[in-house]
């Protein structure tokens, strides 16, 4: 599986380049957040994928999240929330 990276810090998420692309139709992709100290109370977190005008949520402990097969599209967004602690 290929790992992507994302820091998340002051409700902030940054993408890291070095991870590479998604290729769409595929479904062997990871997301690695590296969550900052506000996200310590959560241990459950969902990430909102969204692209072409829809979404999908994904449930995850911890801080690896699969991502979903996203297919037709140059643009996937991703967010992150948790109860009532979110970032975009």
């Amino acid at each position: 599986m290929k790992t992507l990276h994302i820091i998340v810090a002051n409700k902030t998420a940054t993408y890291s380049h070095r991870g590479g692309d998604i290729v769409c139709g595929n479904s062997d992709y990871l997301i690695e957040f590296n969550f900052d100290s506000e996200w310590d109370a959560y241990e459950t977190k969902t990430a909102r994928f969204i692209w072409n005008g829809k979404y999908k949520d994904v449930t995850f402990p911890g801080n690896v999240c699969p991502v979903p097969i996203v297919a037709n599209t140059d643009r996937l967004e991703v967010g992150v929330y948790a109860e009532d602690l979110s970032t975009t």
